[in-house]
């Protein structure tokens, strides 16, 4: 990565979904978005509002960017596709210092991949029917995925803080 003469100390990193972007968390609070094919920096963001003792780590979602912070804060931001530019949407604090690492569930509900079980469906046998109902209709070509899918845009975030906790929160 060009930086000139400015020297960055690089703490995180984390790359878009089409190889196109590099997100640089550094010990500024700063994030730098890079081009992968060039090597040039596109964007910087300041995250001095929302973060401070440098961005930690860094974990791409689905249209956003979570950033780490070394005071133990986690903010979301959203990102257009094919864009690297960032808009911050919320921020939380955690006790138990840095955020060391970040991981998210991309389908909070259930063991099967891509699909989420609706609202109502509370008890284990509810959830096993609506499974067994959905992967028929799936494996028989008369439904669509998008069908079984919750519709909701929250998921599921575990992150581990310096102290060793482990922090579950639901963007």
């Amino acid at each position: 990565v060009v930086l000139g003469m400015l020297k960055r100390e690089i703490l995180s990193i984390a790359i878009d979904e089409r190889d196109e972007f590099a997100y640089l968390g550094t010990t500024s609070a700063n994030v730098l978005c890079v081009s992968v094919k060039s090597r040039a920096i596109k964007e910087t963001f300041t995250l001095k509002k929302h973060i401070s003792r440098g961005v930690t780590t860094l974990h791409m979602v689905k249209n956003g960017l979570l950033a780490g912070g070394g005071d133990g804060s986690i903010s979301l931001f959203s990102r257009k596709p094919d864009s690297c530019v960032l808009k911050f949407e919320s921020c939380k604090v955690l006790n138990g210092g840095a955020v060391t690492s970040i991981s998210v569930a991309q389908c909070p509900q259930s063991n099967t991949p891509g699909l989420d079980y609706p609202i109502d469906c509370k008890s284990d046998y509810a959830k096993r029917r609506y499974l067994h109902e959905a992967l028929k209709s799936l494996m028989s070509g008369t439904a669509q995925i998008d069908n079984y899918r919750d519709g909701s845009e929250t998921f599921d975030v575990y992150c581990g803080t310096k102290t060793g906790e482990l922090h579950h929160l639901e963007y």
